[in-house]
């Protein structure tokens, strides 16, 4: 399924190729629901690009009507929930400039998100992926 959602990064920049930050998003498609907050390490091993991994939450709920239930009229819904911890992969396209004076970059972003989970109380296995929009600075 796709969402639409939105995603904040705020962290702090080492170097021109290593920085840490604090990543949440969450996004809807009213039946679906995900949230998810991170601690990120992110390299990057060329200009233009960034790598990610780190470790963090992810949460998803689903709200939806099984076919006995929708046919039957019960008017009962069946609430699924799963929560995580969970590692991201993250892989940013940087489309912008370092400034010469200060080596800050202002870019626009394309960035692809995979991260899979564990559920501790259940021990099932998720994952969700993402298509990310955005603007960098640092």
């Amino acid at each position: 399924m796709f969402g639409v959602g939105l995603t904040l990064d705020l962290g702090v920049q080492f170097n021109r190729n290593l920085a840490f930050y604090a990543r949440a998003s969450g996004s809807t498609l009213i039946v679906l629901n995900q949230a998810s907050l991170y601690g990120v390490i992110e390299y990057s091993p060329v200009e233009g690009v960034s790598l990610g991994t780190g470790l963090g939450w992810d949460g998803m709920a689903a709200l939806f009507y099984s076919d006995v239930e929708a046919c039957c009229g019960s008017g009962r819904s069946v609430r699924n929930r799963w929560s995580a911890l969970s590692i991201p992969a993250i892989v940013g396209f940087n489309f912008g400039h370092r400034d010469a004076m200060n080596g800050r970059l202002r870019a626009f972003r394309l960035g692809l998100e995979g991260a899979v989970g564990v559920e501790p109380a259940s021990g099932a296995v998720g994952w969700h992926a993402a298509l990310s929009l955005g603007y960098v600075s640092m």
